[in-house]
């Protein structure tokens, strides 16, 4: 049996099938949402302990939806405008959403948002999973879908 010292840090979960949270999470999509329904996502590593290229399209794959942005190294020059716009709407409206940001996403057709709680930024780094599990996102989204480390936000249409 071939055998690494990094073998623990890979075989948690398959990363080609996302582990079980993960895999809760995208059948919801695939049973709960209209097939022409856009989703953001915050997802952008592996798993905390290995980050990696931030390619990672497992949710477009599996739930066979539209995704705002996913796996934003696309073959793009580095720096391309839509796609960071996209990039940081899509992190930042998890991290400190804001009404305007939930409308920009509203905007661009978005109507879930597939969030990793282990993903979420704050000043220090990482926040930790049970911070993230108590985050609100009212009045700009509900929470329709819930497991211990992935839920889905149902974005809420703007009311002006």
């Amino acid at each position: 049996m071939f055998s690494t010292e990094y073998e623990p840090q890979f075989v948690k979960w398959n990363h080609l099938a996302g582990s079980p949270d993960q895999l809760s999470a995208i059948n919801w999509i695939r049973r709960n949402t209209p097939k022409d329904d856009i989703i953001a996502t915050n997802r952008r590593c592996l798993q905390l302990e290995f980050c990696g290229a931030p390619r990672w399209l497992l949710l477009s794959a599996l739930s066979h939806r539209q995704i705002l942005l996913e796996g934003n190294t696309t073959g793009l020059p580095d720096s391309t405008p839509w796609v960071d716009e996209r990039k940081v709407l899509s992190e930042k409206f998890i991290e400190d959403p804001s009404s305007a940001m939930a409308e920009q996403l509203y905007k661009l057709g978005v109507r879930w948002h597939y969030v990793e709680l282990n993903f979420i930024e704050n000043s220090t780094g990482w926040e930790s999973l049970k911070l993230a599990q108590s985050r609100n996102w009212e009045p700009w989204a509900k929470i329709a879908y819930r497991n211990e480390s992935v839920l889905i936000l149902q974005l809420l249409p703007p009311t002006n």
